[in-house]
């Protein structure tokens, strides 16, 4: 390597033309490629203002980036003696124009994520819950909130009042609470199979009135398997307590929960 550098020096340093005779002139002496020993072969890299062919670069392997239809380093001695050309004085053939693949369309359908979100509403008036007991039967299923969600149904499923001392919640038509809630924190109705649909506490852990179609466990609910789901949503109340529970139909995974002030209601 030192003797490239050397001769790198004495051409740079040389007075140019050089006359050889009377017929021969030399304008300049320049080195074009270096190619030097690698593992298994050799590579050889074009000098500043020297590049290869485009054809060459695909041809034996670039060992840098195809620029403006050239290269500046291949991966093997070309084997027809044809090194770096100088790029001002050649004309180099284009690269040979690729046509991407178009895009792959996907035809399968987008995922559909489903989820029962549940709302807790807080009210100190009555009448708010019949009222919306009204409003939910009179929309119109689904409810399209975007492109992406959809609501199959709400409705409500626990209404808890206070009575002397507590509250005392009860299931909507269709809802109901399991055994092991019954017997836990007290029914105010009786347990029928394998639910009630009234207890004499607010579940102090979140669970309200289930619907009868969505849970077929024998040891919570054992309700006639003849029934279809109507996959609705529901909700709650109390003070009056109202809980809703709605299902939601959405190609994008996620969950939503609102709570508004004087009224509490979850949405599952």
């Amino acid at each position: 390597m030192r003797g490239i550098n050397d001769l790198r020096t004495i051409l740079i340093n040389n007075s140019y033309p050089i006359s050889i005779k009377n017929q021969i002139q030399v304008n300049g002496i320049n080195i074009s490629t270096v190619c030097s020993p690698i593992s298994g072969g050799f590579q050889c890299t074009c000098e500043e203002e020297y590049r290869f062919s485009c054809d060459q670069c695909l041809m034996y392997g670039s060992c840098d980036n195809i620029t403006v239809d050239t290269c500046g380093c291949l991966n093997a001695i070309p084997p027809d003696g044809q090194y770096c050309q100088l790029v001002y004085q050649n004309n180099f053939t284009a690269c040979p124009t690729t046509t991407p693949p178009p895009p792959t369309i996907s035809t399968a359908p987008p995922l559909l994520y489903e989820f029962l979100v549940s709302i807790e509403l807080n009210t100190t008036d009555v009448t708010v819950i019949n009222k919306l007991r009204a409003i939910l039967r009179n929309i119109s299923y689904p409810v399209s909130i975007n492109n992406h969600i959809q609501l199959s149904d709400i409705n409500i499923t626990t209404v808890c009042s206070p009575i002397s001392g507590g509250f005392q919640c009860t299931c909507e038509e269709e809802y109901r609470f399991s055994c092991d809630q019954c017997l836990m924190y007290g029914s105010c109705d009786n347990i029928t199979v394998d639910t009630c649909g009234c207890l004499n506490v607010i579940p102090p852990d979140g669970q309200y009135c289930q619907s009868v179609y969505q849970n077929n466990s024998t040891t919570v609910f054992s309700m006639a398997a003849n029934k279809t789901d109507p996959r609705a949503t529901t909700a709650n109340v109390t003070n009056s307590k109202l809980v809703v529970t709605t299902v939601m139909n959405t190609t994008t995974a996620a969950t939503t929960a609102v709570t508004s002030k004087g009224h509490k209601a979850v949405v599952a």
